[in-house]
């Protein structure tokens, strides 16, 4: 399952249209490299080499799923992640398409529990470590 996209734009060119088409409220952000988008915590939409991916409840994927060119996403071949959808280049070449999607995986996430830094099973055992104290010796 390929995530090249298969009309002709420049990276900066899909970093355009990405992040022209972020809701308000969206916290851009890079994540591996490339533009992601958050709200309430959760990641709704990102950059992967070529492609777009949006993060949507399970009602809306579905619909999705059934665009030609829409696939779930695979960060690593055989892994997928279900609840992430390569956007097909028919939508992201339409302004408004990506707009609205970037928009159901938006409302989505802000349906999920807020997720703070900590929320991450790393976070919160790097939060509740006993912060270390150095001794600093002292000339007496």
């Amino acid at each position: 399952m390929s995530h090249i996209a298969r009309t002709s734009r420049t990276r900066q060119q899909l970093q355009g249209i990405f992040s022209d088409a972020l809701p308000a409220g969206s916290e851009p952000r890079d994540l591996d490299g490339s533009p992601a988008a958050f709200f309430n915590g959760h990641l709704f939409a990102r950059m992967r080499r070529d492609a777009i991916v949006v993060r949507l409840g399970e009602a809306d994927r579905k619909r999705l799923l059934q665009v030609p060119g829409a696939t779930v996403f695979e960060v690593i071949k055989g892994r997928p992640m279900t609840e992430y959808v390569v956007l097909p280049d028919d939508i992201v070449d339409d302004a408004r398409a990506l707009a609205e999607w970037f928009a159901r995986g938006h409302a989505y996430v802000g349906t999920l529990e807020l997720q703070t830094t900590a929320s991450t099973p790393r976070a919160a055992a790097s939060a509740r470590a006993t912060p270390t104290i150095r001794l600093e010796k002292t000339k007496v």
